[in-house]
């Protein structure tokens, strides 16, 4: 995978971080288009709620494998693919 661009390769990551954090609502997700002014490209994925320790450790290690970018800040956290810097 690795480009975080496409809607349905958003939605497969979104699979893999609900399958390894059981806890997590689906009502607390929402899947987001990039606007041009943002620092990604193609979609972004907000998480709104307090995941625990292993929790935010498993969403970390997707995001890793996938060679995404995670930001995180209170009780959100956004996952996206970074623009390129060319």
């Amino acid at each position: 995978m690795g480009v975080f661009t496409k809607r349905d390769e958003a939605v497969t990551t979104l699979k893999e971080i609900s399958e390894a954090c059981k806890d997590m609502y689906e009502s607390a997700v929402s899947l987001i288009e990039s606007k041009p002014e943002d620092v990604s490209t193609g979609y972004q994925l907000h998480i709104k709620a307090a995941l625990g320790c292993t929790d935010i450790l498993l969403v970390r290690e997707i995001v890793e494998k996938h060679k995404l970018a995670i930001k995180e800040e209170n009780d959100e956290v956004v996952i996206y693919q970074p623009k390129s810097k060319a």
